[in-house]
């Protein structure tokens, strides 16, 4: 029985596979609304998979052995120990996170909260590099490569042509390529469908795949590949799957401009002079694994049954990658969120005026998550305060040092700039120096010249020439 008991939890453990990289990313990606859209469909075509609040908010009723409409050979009884307790997590409790826990009901968000367009790829590509620490010489660079993507995130002009036309050093334009090769969504820049997968996955198989076996691929030629890379079935089969799952067309869900419904992902609620921050679970099922399968999966093992077992076992792995997925996703959402908070404290005491800078990389080291994760857990989410209903990523801002050592944003410099200019004497008007040596002595901030005249020209401000000329 112990060498039998052994067996079978190898067996289970081979089973439990960690979620893919890509499929955590995705998952990442997803807002809410995405993500339930997500569960409901595997739901629907995962019979291993139950909604432990039913079709009506409701436990669904429990099967007891007495209950003769349920066949006998899968009626409910105790499972060997050994393998029940790999399952413990996702048998019980459909949610192991407890971050939305809460004894008080949570205002629902405004019906109001329309976004009139979805996220344009360009604009979320440059809000990462502005958080980005990347050398002076190389932002020029990136910009150009950016605005050469096409709306798949497809970078189809050679680097050749780019550096022609632009007069830009081609190791200048390869570094800046890299640099977009780091971004989200993960393969963006590619310049081939074969690269845009290929920087989706660290899997070596996966990799060999794509990379010498592709045509045998699109013409699903599964025994060529078997044979070249010396894989069974059950494993050629996790390769086609994984393939299949790839994103081909990174930046195809930043091109449509569409009314968007907002949902927060997260509330932040005060609580006399603490926040606290709970993950919106609202209308989410909360989904776990049917023992009964499980039993059956074992069954079918002892009993060599192999194309029952097969089907059991290809439905409990994609269950459990799904549930595991959503674990991670939670957990980290929530982790973010808690150090968004904890940063922007002085916003949520005082105001919008009060947002401290913040970057991509200050949070992913509080988190201990890499940059690239934070920005997709941000990405097209918002988060409900008690001062409204923002865009989580509204809350990372470039800062400019000031001599004293600090920070400040780049929007309370220009508030700063527009406060100076409105004092000034209007018939004799500011240069732009003065008002940058105004600014140093007074806040202690240093600017140069140009640095002015750009934050006061995106003000509407005009210059101090046309300032006295429209006041004489």
């Amino acid at each position: 029985m112990a060498l039998q008991s052994k067996l079978e939890q190898r067996l289970v453990q081979k089973l439990i596979l960690t979620p893919t990289l890509q499929q955590a990313i995705k998952l990442l990606q997803l807002t809410r609304l995405e993500l339930r859209d997500l569960m409901a469909t595997e739901l629907q075509t995962n019979p291993v998979l139950e909604d432990i609040l039913g079709t009506e908010g409701e436990p669904p009723p429990q099967t007891t052995e007495k209950d003769s409409s349920q066949p006998e050979d899968i009626r409910e009884e105790p499972m060997d120990t050994d393998i029940e307790a790999f399952f413990q997590d996702y048998l019980d409790n459909a949610d192991r996170t407890t971050f939305t826990a809460t004894m008080e009901p949570l205002e629902a968000a405004p019906i109001e909260n329309i976004s009139r367009e979805s996220q344009k790829l360009v604009d979320y590509l440059l809000w990462q590099v502005q958080l980005m620490n990347i050398p002076p010489e190389l932002i020029g660079p990136v910009h150009i490569l950016i605005a050469s993507l096409d709306d798949d995130g497809y970078l189809l002009d050679p680097l050749e042509d780019i550096a022609a036309e632009s007069g830009m050093d081609m190791e200048l334009l390869e570094s800046a390529l890299r640099v977009i090769h780091s971004l989200d969504p993960t393969g963006v820049g590619a310049r081939s469908h074969q690269e845009c997968l290929m920087m989706q996955t660290e899997d070596p198989v996966i990799k060999k795949v794509i990379q010498n076996q592709w045509d045998s691929f699109l013409h699903q030629d599964y025994e060529t590949i078997r044979h070249a890379l010396g894989l069974n079935e059950e494993e050629m089969d996790a390769v086609r799957e994984t393939i299949r799952h790839l994103d081909l067309y990174p930046g195809r869900k930043y091109s449509n401009v569409i009314p968007v419904y907002v949902e927060p992902e997260v509330y932040v609620i005060r609580r006399g002079v603490h926040y606290t921050v709970f993950l919106n679970d609202d209308g989410m099922p909360r989904l776990r694994i049917n023992r009964r399968y499980l039993r059956l999966f074992r069954e079918a093992n002892t009993a060599k049954d192999e194309e029952t077992a097969s089907y059991l076992r290809k439905k409990l792995q994609s269950a459990l990658w799904l549930l595991k997925s959503v674990e991670q996703r939670h957990r980290t959402l929530y982790r973010v969120a808690t150090s968004i908070v904890q940063y922007q404290r002085n916003f949520l005491d005082k105001g919008k005026d009060h947002l401290r800078p913040l970057t991509l990389r200050t949070v992913a080291e509080d988190v201990h998550v890499h940059e690239s994760t934070v920005s997709r857990v941000v990405s097209n989410k918002y988060i409900q305060t008690p001062r409204g209903l923002f865009p989580m990523r509204m809350f990372f801002l470039q800062g400019l040092p000031t001599t004293d050592g600090s920070n400040v944003t780049v929007s309370r410099v220009q508030k700063i700039i527009q406060e100076v200019i409105e004092r000034e004497d209007e018939r004799k008007p500011l240069s732009d120096a003065k008002v940058a040596q105004i600014i140093q002595t007074r806040y202690h901030i240093r600017l140069a010249r140009r640095t002015v005249a750009k934050y006061r020209e995106e003000l509407g401000i005009p210059s101090s020439q046309d300032r006295k000329k429209s006041r004489s």
